[in-house]
């Protein structure tokens, strides 16, 4: 596009000024403010500066909605022809200079501060550091006198905040010299320089200042060697913002200059002071007849009346009572983004700043899932070009609401955030703390008021300077609080684009974080290049972390396919048949003697017509013959069905009638409780069962048949049945005896060459037993099936365990803690291994398993019985490792904490996805998909 000149006189000023402001030698008429370099803070000032011009008030909208100097010409021409009562009611009084013998009130912000410095008036945390090399010779005379000027130029600086008749009050006290005390280090070591300098800065930042007492600075400068400094100084919040640090860099410049050589200061009387601010503000927002006033907050009751849900962001621990404010940061690079994202906002009419809340907004949405998103972000609110110059507070806080319902498109997001921020920004007379005064949210000491995450791109430069041989270069303070659980940083100096996340150290770790910023830098690298996907499609890991999060934890394969368990079992058989097989109150079989009893029941039910996939219903308690049933089932190719003995009749009677077995198997003292169910019953303890069979000849269970049907009401309440196959029960077997690796210690005890022994104290007709069943069975273990009687009675178990030689346990941790009662609670644990699952597990209780046991394993395993039995485990406690706590004395990370789900089992796929069906980030929520083994 070609150079065209402006033409009228409202071009020629506006052309004028985009130059000033941008820094742009020329400007054509058909060039466009935001190409050229504009944002939403050089708009306002746009603004700022045509109502000094020209006496016309314009939106700031318009500036987005006509960025060339004609058509923003063109409103501005619209804009004298309209009548004058349309803006009366909205006028604001002059910004004037005020007597200062007058009743000079503080300013919304400063109000707040004061008011927070009553309560806590030894903390330094409204403290606004700044540092500054200095390289060259340094004129510390010249040095001291620049701050000096500084101080008695702006008013701010030397004003005591004080109660006056009850109400605190603004008293300007007069100029005074400026203390610059010099620490020289250059005696000692290198390393010990920086190291003193920076113990020395961080006590000079955090000293708390007395608001009642200026100057509200403090300065100090450090001597490294002849010919390098380091100068830190310290305002009040009260007294500065970001802005006002750039004011500060820059007069310094000009003021020490001035002094080295001798001239007198090179900088125009200010035109008004912070005070005359404070009154025109009070004047502009009358709270009781102020037409602007009563429109700003009608604006934000009607955004926020409903109080934003607070954003409830995936953290490392939870939440603590009250916000500590303790805090760090993560730097990273957005520079090779920001062509990208510059082009995204210029194809959609939207700053790099708009660009970054979409962004933001989306990587909150998927994180939290929440879709009212709100994140707070600070505005320069100096309005009036009065205020560009002064050092201060003027800065207010935004509260932006983005709704991100409905999982638009990026470049709708964009549209609807476009609309937030500029609707915001039209409103930010309103100051944040008579908002939350007037929307009364509800009060939470953990959390700030309405918004939890703040947004703030930063692009008023402080760049390096020189002067009379003295390069002055500013050095960011290192930072250890944060006022937020988040804030997102962004840095734009020219080409440059980078972010820093400061973040609440009470609720992450710094890898979080790391992880937080690749997750933004990836969703705004793929937003920018496909603005039209949704939400849920635009990508957060990078291929790094979905190596770590898919592929990494599904890594292990079993190193074949396994055998069936009943075969497994019957090689047992045949290798040791007097090995011990299963004992239950007091009656045990050989693995020879249950090989042989099975052999007979399954061969009586091939013979009665039961085949491959049908069901055989097992109404039996824990005993000797439900485990010689279970086996014969399995090895006559058929699926057993364990149905608990003692459950009401209709119960039993819906479970029948859904699994539709082919025959039920029961004992003789309950068939007569059985309700009618169609099919033939046999007794196993009655004399008829024996005979019959022996010809027949056995099936071979091929692996996709089914080896048993349990029911679970899952999370409807109603029972349904779970159909696994002999694959998958042989696949959890394997796996779970391969994590369970017994065979790697043992040995001090007597362990060593004999397989462990399992026990089960859980009922048959669920699958938390199975690990001890198949566990057992599956190795040539032992097999020890405690009955209902003895697991609910702590001494009775003691006893047992003190009798028998118990390896593995599989419990539920809420049951082991009732067994804990026991007079010597160690005497309940096995020797080796203790699975846990069925619940949640406390770090506490594994903390207590190893004081009482050091020497024993602690496994926690998950799964749901959909996933056969259990899907991962993880090691709490290593066999014969020492406990790392006293009783008590749990470490503050882990006290209360829940142990996690671990890793998969051998030959299992697992991954945490989110609601549409992608891997989730660490350590955000969502739904454990799971695929069996098998």
């Amino acid at each position: 596009r070609g150079f065209v000149a402006p033409r009228t006189p409202e071009e020629e000023l506006l052309a004028g000024l985009w130059s000033e402001l941008l820094g742009v030698e020329r400007v054509g008429v058909e060039d466009d403010f935001f190409e050229l370099g504009g944002h939403s803070l050089l708009a306002t000032r746009v603004i700022s500066r045509v109502r000094d011009g020209l006496g016309i008030e314009l939106p700031l909208e318009t500036v987005f909605a006509a960025p060339t100097v004609t058509r923003l010409a063109a409103e501005v021409d619209a804009r004298r022809g309209a009548p004058a009562g349309e803006a009366a009611a909205d006028a604001a009084p002059p910004l004037v200079r005020v007597p200062r013998d007058a009743d000079l009130p503080l300013s919304f912000g400063q109000q707040r501060l004061w008011f927070l410095w009553q309560l806590q008036p030894d903390s330094g945390f409204y403290n606004v550091p700044m540092a500054m090399r200095l390289t060259g010779r340094l004129d510390l005379p010249a040095l001291a006198a620049a701050f000096t000027g500084i101080v008695a130029r702006h008013e701010a600086l030397r004003t005591a905040l004080e109660t006056v008749g009850g109400a605190p009050r603004q008293r300007i006290e007069p100029p005074r010299p400026v203390a610059l005390p010099l620490i020289d280090l250059s005696g000692l070591p290198a390393a010990r320089r920086e190291a003193e300098a920076r113990r020395a800065s961080a006590r000079l930042a955090a000293r708390p200042f007395d608001l009642a007492a200026p100057p509200l600075l403090r300065v100090a400068a450090w001597r490294f060697a002849a010919e390098r400094h380091l100068a830190l100084l310290a305002m009040h919040h009260v007294a500065s913002d970001a802005w006002s640090v750039g004011v500060l860099a820059r007069e310094l410049a000009a003021l020490y200059a001035a002094a080295a050589e001798g001239r007198p200061s090179p900088l125009p009387e200010l035109p008004v002071q912070y005070a005359d601010y404070a009154w025109w503000q009070r004047r502009r927002l009358l709270p009781e007849d102020g037409a602007r006033y009563q429109g700003q907050l009608a604006f934000w009751r009607e955004r926020l009346g409903d109080v934003p849900p607070p954003l409830e962001l995936p953290a490392d621990r939870p939440r603590p009572p009250v916000q500590s404010h303790r805090g760090d940061r993560f730097d990273f690079d957005l520079a090779p983004l920001a062509p990208a994202l510059r082009r995204l906002g210029r194809e959609h009419g939207a700053t790099l700043y708009v660009t970054l809340l979409a962004g933001l907004t989306a990587l909150l949405q998927r994180v939290t899932g929440q879709t009212d998103v709100t994140v707070g972000s600070p505005v320069a609110n100096r309005t009036r070009s009065e205020l560009e110059g002064l050092i201060g507070f003027f800065v207010n806080t935004l509260v932006l609401r983005v709704d991100a319902a409905g999982d638009p498109t990026f470049a709708e997001l964009l549209e609807r955030a476009r609309h937030q921020a500029l609707a915001a920004q039209e409103h930010q007379d309103l100051p944040f703390e008579t908002l939350v005064e007037a929307i009364k949210p509800p009060r939470d000491l953990s959390r700030t008021p309405l918004f939890q995450v703040q947004l703030a791109v930063q692009n008023v430069p402080t760049s390096r300077m020189e002067v009379s041989g003295l390069v002055l270069e500013p050095v960011e303070p290192e930072s250890t609080s944060s006022r937020f659980d988040l804030t997102l940083f962004v840095f734009e100096r020219g080409d440059e684009l980078r972010g820093r996340f400061v973040y609440s150290t009470a609720l992450f770790d710094r890898a979080t974080i790391e992880r937080t910023a690749s997750h933004l830098s990836t969703l705004l690298a793929a937003a920018a290049a496909e603005p039209g996907r949704r939400l849920s499609d635009l990508p957060l890991l990078t291929a790094a972390e979905r190596r770590r999060v898919v592929v990494e934890p599904n890594r292990e394969r079993l190193p074949a396919p396994p055998a069936l368990v009943h075969e497994r079992f019957l090689a047992a058989a045949l290798a040791d048949p007097h090995a011990l097989a299963v004992v239950c109150d007091e009656r045990s079989l050989t693995y020879g003697e249950l090989a042989a009893a099975s052999e007979g029941l399954a061969r009586r039910l091939v013979a009665a017509g039961v085949g491959r996939d049908d069901r055989v219903a097992l109404v039996l308690p824990r005993s000797l013959e439900m485990i010689v049933a279970l086996v014969a089932v399995l090895r006559a190719g058929a699926a057993y069905v364990p149905v608990e003995p003692g459950l009401p009749a209709p119960r039993v009677a819906a479970l029948l009638e859904d699994s539709a077995p082919r025959r039920v198997l029961t004992l003789a003292a309950l068939a007569a409780d059985l309700p009618p169910v169609g099919v033939p019953v046999d007794l196993l303890d009655a004399p008829a069962a024996q005979p019959g069979g022996a010809e027949v000849e056995l099936p071979v269970a091929a692996p996709e048949n089914l080896a048993y049907v349990l029911f679970t009401s899952g999370s409807t309440g109603r029972p349904k049945g779970v159909a696994v196959e002999h694959r998958q029960l042989a696949g959890y077997t394997a796996g779970v005896l391969a994590r369970l690796d017994l065979g790697r210690d043992g040995g001090g005890d007597g362990t060593a060459g004999r397989p462990a022994s399992f026990a089960t104290v859980s009922t048959l007709a669920a699958d938390l037993g199975n690990t001890a069943v198949f566990g057992a069975l599956a190795s040539g273990g032992a097999l020890h099936v405690v009955s209902a009687e003895r697991v609910s009675d702590p001494e009775a178990m003691a006893d047992y365990f003190a009798r028998h030689e118990i390896d593995v346990l599989k419990v539920v941790p809420s049951h082991l803690a009732a067994l804990g009662a026991a007079s010597r609670p160690e005497r309940v644990l096995p020797r080796r291994r203790l699975v846990l699952g069925g619940e949640a597990l406390s770090w506490d209780e594994v903390d207590r398993l190893r004081e009482l046991a050091p020497g024993l394993g602690v496994l926690n395993h998950y799964g749901p019985t959909e996933a056969t039995v259990g899907a991962t485990t993880f090691e709490a406690a290593r066999p014969g490792s020492e406990p790392s706590t006293r009783r008590g004395a749990a470490s503050p990370a882990r006290r209360g904490a829940t142990v996690p789900l671990g890793r998969p089992l051998p030959g299992v796929r697992a991954a945490v996805l989110d609601r549409h069906g992608r891997p989730a980030p660490v350590g955000v929520p969502g739904e454990l998909f799971v695929g069996g083994a098998g």
